[in-house]
């Protein structure tokens, strides 16, 4: 199994998202966002080919605690407050006429030092599009209205 460069986008300004030019479908994606630090709260969240409608659900995890669960959701969450570097690495199978099930793991920077541990989120979700429809972009956001900074990166990998 070989894995390619799908797409690549780096913001050049401050933007309530970062979303990957499209891409050709592959079967297997791993993806990663790099969001540098930025004002007040920056809970992430993504979405696959910019659907919004309410054909995501997704589980979470925060530093090991209770599981919450949401259905029916616009996005799919995977990542909690924060103000501090964050580093996300997730993996989707894409397969026409599937739910396209997804697991992401996210690191927060936290508080600054080597006196201070990370925050990490676990996260797993699925996109059930109707009509069915293979992902071919992908979009890291916030949703509160905060801007993610300049620089902040988001990178998809794929395979067949």
């Amino acid at each position: 199994m070989a894995w390619g460069k799908l797409k690549n986008k780096t913001l050049t300004s401050a933007g309530d998202n970062i979303t990957t030019d499209a891409f050709g479908s592959r079967k297997f994606i791993t993806w990663l966002c790099h969001r540098l630090t930025g004002a007040g709260d920056q809970s992430g969240f993504f979405r696959f080919n910019s659907n919004s409608n309410s054909v995501y659900t997704h589980r979470l995890s925060s530093n090991g605690g209770a599981d919450s669960t949401a259905v029916s959701q616009s996005s799919i969450q995977n990542s909690s407050s924060s103000i501090t570097d964050n580093l996300c690495i997730g993996y989707t199978i894409n397969i026409l006429g599937e739910e396209k099930l997804t697991i992401c793991f996210n690191v927060n920077g936290n508080t600054a030092g080597a006196g201070n541990a990370p925050s990490r989120i676990e996260a797993v979700g699925k996109f059930v599009p109707s009509p069915d429809a293979n992902i071919t972009s992908i979009t890291q956001l916030v949703t509160t209205g905060n801007n993610i900074p300049i620089d902040s990166n988001l990178s998809a990998l794929g395979s067949n």
